[in-house]
């Protein structure tokens, strides 16, 4: 060998290194192992990564101009075959021969054909005149005709029928008492085919501007929402010419938004639903007999005034009317009238009760007023459009 060259020993594992000088010459272990280290320690770690995109914003709250659109609230009853409100802030009209009947209907516990587990849908059964002057609307009278005045708006809502039917939907614009023009203006009308399955159905409409329009001064102005079930050829440019029909139609989720999609149904609770509604009509129905209305000071001959609370600031001034009889505690013969006596804003009002005998008088003689031994009594308190 030659100094400098390289030989692993194959059986000790070990590498040498052949060494010479002038006096000698031999192989010499390149290196001796050692102990093995300790473990180093740990690398810090590493930096965070990036936050991840936020999420796309969710519908905004409050965007339903519907009020009871999924039917919660029932105030003045269940069945309905007049002309009037029926259901909270729904109304029927109908004329030429055609009648109505609008009823509640209760959902199927655990139906999955409409979303999210509603109780009630309103039951309209139409009966046509078959006249060019019949019609049937059920509507609801959205506040302020500055509502969406001259923006794209989509309604959305779930029906049925009896048989295949077209309905149409009309908006209307109405500018007060004192409003010009004295009439209405509409958006275009549009039909919707209905099957007998319950269905979402959609459509988007252009609300006309109110520019150059002047607004009454009884804040009685509103745009109404407007589903046709009849309709002779007097209004065939209100309904896309509709047309007579008879049927039984079924609404649910009814609701009205700014922009060109529907989004899924805004519901609430049945205290924010009814407290909505409340701004428009009370109705006081005791579930009791003998209950009480609240008691109120006699002054003089067979007259008193009553103090009645309201569960929420109302829309405007109301009208009081009553159905049934009522008692005053201490007077033989009950009362005979009750009427609005004053008007105290914004959550309470004087009602003036009518003796049927005189009461006493002075500063000492307080008397409750009372429905009598049933629940028939009813105080409506009527604030609508």
């Amino acid at each position: 060998p030659s100094a400098g060259q390289l030989w692993w020993n194959s059986t000790a594992n070990k590498l040498y290194i052949y060494y010479q000088d002038a006096n000698s010459s031999q192989w010499v272990q390149a290196t001796t192992p050692g102990a093995t280290g300790a473990t180093g320690a740990a690398g810090a770690a590493g930096a965070a990564g990036a936050a991840g995109a936020a999420g796309a914003a969710g519908p905004a709250a409050g965007r339903n101009a519907i009020i009871n659109g999924d039917f919660q609230i029932w105030q003045r009853g269940t069945s309905f075959t007049a002309v009037g409100y029926t259901t909270d802030r729904w109304r029927t009209y109908f004329q030429g021969g055609t009648g109505v009947t609008l009823s509640q209907q209760a959902f199927t516990v655990g139906q999955t054909d409409v979303p999210n587990n509603p109780v009630y849908y309103a039951r309209a059964v139409v009966t046509s005149g078959n006249a060019a002057g019949s019609r049937a609307i059920f509507s609801q009278k959205i506040e302020g005709a500055r509502t969406f005045a001259g923006q794209t708006v989509t309604i959305s809502f779930y029906a049925k029928a009896n048989a295949s039917k077209n309905i149409a939907i009309e908006f209307l614009q109405y500018y007060g008492t004192g409003g010009s023009p004295s009439t209405y203006t509409t958006a275009t009308p549009q039909k919707f085919a209905i099957t007998t399955s319950w269905a979402k159905y959609t459509k988007t409409f252009t609300i006309p501007s109110i520019s150059g329009k002047t607004l009454g001064t009884n804040n009685n102005d509103y745009i109404d929402a407007a589903f046709f079930l009849d309709a002779g050829s007097d209004f065939n440019s209100r309904s896309d010419s509709l047309g007579n029909q008879s049927g039984t139609f079924d609404f649910a989720q009814v609701q009205v938004e700014v922009g060109s999609s529907a989004t899924d149904f805004e519901g609430k609770t049945y205290g924010d639903t009814i407290e909505q509604c409340q701004r428009y009509y009370v109705e006081w129905s005791p579930t009791t007999n003998y209950a009480g209305i609240g008691i109120g000071r006699a002054w003089g001959g067979n007259n008193m005034n009553l103090t009645m609370y309201l569960p929420t600031r109302m829309r405007a001034q109301p009208s009081v009317s009553r159905t049934g009889s009522f008692d005053i505690v201490g007077i033989s013969g009950g009362a005979s009238g009750l009427h609005l006596d004053g008007w105290a804003y914004p959550n309470f009002l004087k009602l003036g009760v009518t003796g049927q005998n005189n009461f006493n008088t002075g500063a000492n003689f307080f008397y409750q007023v009372e429905g009598t031994n049933n629940t028939n009594s009813r105080i409506h308190i009527d604030a609508e459009l």
